[in-house]
């Protein structure tokens, strides 16, 4: 075990527990930690007595970077505080992301769909459905952030996929919402352009962005080029072209419009 920060304590604080098994965490692992919603827990560990702050994780990251400070290069190396340090540093405002109060991102939600001139409603409908208003949301498939963009998707949109939550990152609250807003209205305008009617565009553009364009295309390809397409239409077809995940994107539509 590693000598306590300050060997004149009978207690360590719990900073200097969590700095004495830096040498136990991988590097790469400690990263993760953080981007994958750790926070909960670490701020559960830490406990309020210990906590500088009214913010659990912002007194976290001061104790450290505190800690790190008063700690000799000694077992630990110059290296890996270094890197400990640059890892902190990095997350230094992720607190302000993963704490951010649900009115604040509803406000957020709000100015990107007035931004992007869709209805506040159906955005705000949108955002709920994807990541619970979450802006450190991470699905099992890779999907990102508050509007669970995909990788590809959110490059298309100009997001970088950095871990870091600065203006123009995958996890910046505002950038995603913009982006998302964004990528929703071109959607909309997609096929209202195909000559669908408003209501109906929504629907389509709806379930476009939980099933992926592509796959709306090819329910779409097999109606009848007669009669104006629906989302009612489209929908019957869609589990010839998405199997069993087409009961998902029919809840979702449903729910976004209900």
């Amino acid at each position: 075990m590693l000598t306590p920060i300050n060997p004149n304590k009978t207690k360590e604080s719990i900073a200097e527990r969590v700095v004495s098994q830096e040498q136990k965490v991988d590097f790469n692992s400690f990263l993760l930690e953080f981007k994958r919603k750790q926070f909960d827990a670490l701020s559960g560990f830490l406990g309020g007595e210990d906590v500088a702050t009214s913010n659990p994780i912002s007194g976290y990251h001061h104790m450290l970077l505190n800690s790190l400070a008063q700690r000799p290069a000694g077992v630990g190396g110059i290296e890996k505080n270094y890197n400990l340090q640059k890892v902190l540093e990095q997350y230094q405002t992720f607190d302000s992301v993963n704490h951010t109060s649900k009115p604040l991102i509803h406000d957020l939600v709000i100015d990107a769909a007035k931004k992007n001139g869709i209805p506040e409603q159906w955005f705000e409908k949108l955002i709920k459905q994807e990541s619970a208003f979450d802006p450190t949301a991470l699905s099992p498939k890779g999907a990102m952030g508050l509007g669970q963009l995909m990788p590809a998707t959110a490059k298309d949109l100009g997001l970088r996929l950095t871990a870091d939550n600065s203006e123009g990152s995958v996890w910046n609250p505002v950038s995603n919402l913009n982006a998302s807003a964004r990528y929703l209205r071109q959607l909309y305008d997609r096929y209202t352009g195909m000559g669908i009617e408003e209501g109906e565009a929504r629907k389509f553009a709806s379930g476009a962005y939980n099933a992926g364009m592509g796959n709306i295309q090819k329910a779409i390809d097999k109606l009848d080029d007669n009669t104006p397409l629906t989302w009612e239409q489209a929908a019957k077809i869609l589990p010839e072209v998405t199997g069993y995940a087409s009961g998902e994107t029919l809840r979702y539509v449903e729910n976004l419009h209900a």
